[in-house]
């Protein structure tokens, strides 16, 4: 279930990002939601190493958070590298 939830919560940042950024174009947000889902799934597991499974503490929630920002922000910049 921890999974799923951080699945989700990166996805959703993933979308935000492409209506902060109005962004329109549907292979970008899919894009964008596939990276935030992919960065917060990796930083939520690996900070909730050693937990059970299925289940998801509140720094693990955080961390996927970042991770998903990170993962966005990295994957913005390499389209901006690629677009030069």
């Amino acid at each position: 279930m921890g999974l799923l939830i951080l699945l989700v919560v990166g996805a959703t940042i993933g979308w935000l990002s492409t209506i902060v950024r109005d962004i329109a174009r549907g292979p970008v947000v899919l894009a964008n939601a596939m990276a935030g889902a992919g960065g917060a799934m990796i930083a939520g597991l690996i900070v909730d190493i050693g937990q059970r499974a299925g289940s998801l503490s509140p720094l693990a929630l955080l961390a996927g958070i970042g991770g998903s920002l990170l993962a966005l922000a990295a994957y913005s910049y390499a389209l901006k590298a690629e677009a030069r």
